[in-house]
């Protein structure tokens, strides 16, 4: 009788762990998915020029690498995309994947500009 508690005891924690978990993955897909809907938005602001919608949808603490190793924040990257020699024809990005670790989430992806 000691060993069926035992085991029913193991079982009910194990579920628990089990459903807890996929809470948990259940919320950050969610998150992962409103995040990936937001990008086509911030990346047309950015390429309509509209800098107070772009300004909008990125966090304060919003960091960009360029594929020259340049790295700017948020008002650096909204200061070198308002500059008037930069007109954007083109801004699309594919491939995107949306990584999330707690309340951050990291996008990478496939981006094409022509300018």
């Amino acid at each position: 009788m000691e060993s069926m508690r035992k085991i029913l005891l193991s079982t009910v924690t194990l579920c628990l762990l089990t459903v807890s978990f996929t809470r948990a993955v259940a919320q950050e897909d969610s998150e992962a998915a409103q995040v990936k809907a937001l990008d086509p938005k911030l990346t047309e602001a950015y390429k309509q020029r509209k800098f107070d919608l772009l300004a909008s949808l990125l966090d304060d603490d919003f960091v960009i690498t360029f594929e020259d190793g340049n790295v700017f924040g948020k008002t650096g990257y909204i200061s070198f995309s308002a500059a008037s020699t930069n007109h954007v024809d083109v801004a699309d990005m594919t491939d995107v994947k949306v990584r999330m670790h707690g309340n951050t989430a990291i996008l990478t992806g496939v981006y094409h500009e022509k300018s």
